[in-house]
């Protein structure tokens, strides 16, 4: 499936779903709107976005290239964004936005993107995710068993909670020249299950 029109919007409202399995999407705007609204992008599919990468709803991003060109922005103002794979960060976009919603890193070794300041932000699947700048989260941070976070010499500026759940004590946050930062309105914690 092919579809390029660079001055139209991909627009998935309410209750409906929309999955691009390869090929090309090539559009102005993606917006996807809340309510059971999904977005899947896989099987080496290239999305290549002119302006806006807008989120409320689920979206699954997995062996695929999202890429912004022009002038453009990610905002996400809800649902769940998840990339597996080696898949990362929606690349090329000006500015990013996430202000409520949930972000999920769910493949075995990926770079976990510093552009933008996350509201939740898990870290699952396996591997080392590794950080390529200073990390905001505003909410809560969580390493599923299995995975380890590399900080690689940045800091994390953190508002809710850091919940490590490897079992395994070599598992979970390594670098210790990253500060955290805990900077919540209420008292926060700091867990590790192993």
């Amino acid at each position: 499936l092919s579809i390029r029109n660079a001055t139209r919007n991909l627009e998935v409202g309410s209750q409906a779903s929309y999955t691009q399995t390869g090929g090309v999407l090539q559009c102005r705007d993606i917006i996807l709107g809340s309510g059971n609204t999904e977005l899947t992008i896989d099987n080496d599919a290239s999305v290549q976005i002119n302006r806006n990468l807008e989120l409320n709803g689920t979206a699954l991003f997995s062996s695929s290239n999202i890429t912004g060109i022009g002038t453009n922005n990610f905002t996400m103002t809800g649902g769940t964004l998840t990339m597996d794979e080696n898949y990362t960060f929606p690349s090329s976009f000006e500015s990013g936005t996430v202000t409520s919603g949930v972000v999920n890193y769910s493949g075995s070794s990926q770079q976990i993107e510093g552009i933008i300041a996350y509201n939740v932000l898990n870290l699952s699947g396996s591997g080392t995710k590794t950080m390529n700048q200073n990390l905001t989260v505003s909410g809560n941070l969580t390493l599923s068993n299995g995975v380890i976070l590399d900080a690689n010499k940045f800091n994390i500026n953190l508002g809710g909670n850091f919940d490590n759940q490897n079992t395994i004590p070599a598992y979970g946050f390594v670098d210790d020249s990253c500060i955290i930062t805990l900077n919540g309105s209420g008292i926060q914690t700091l867990t590790h299950a192993g």
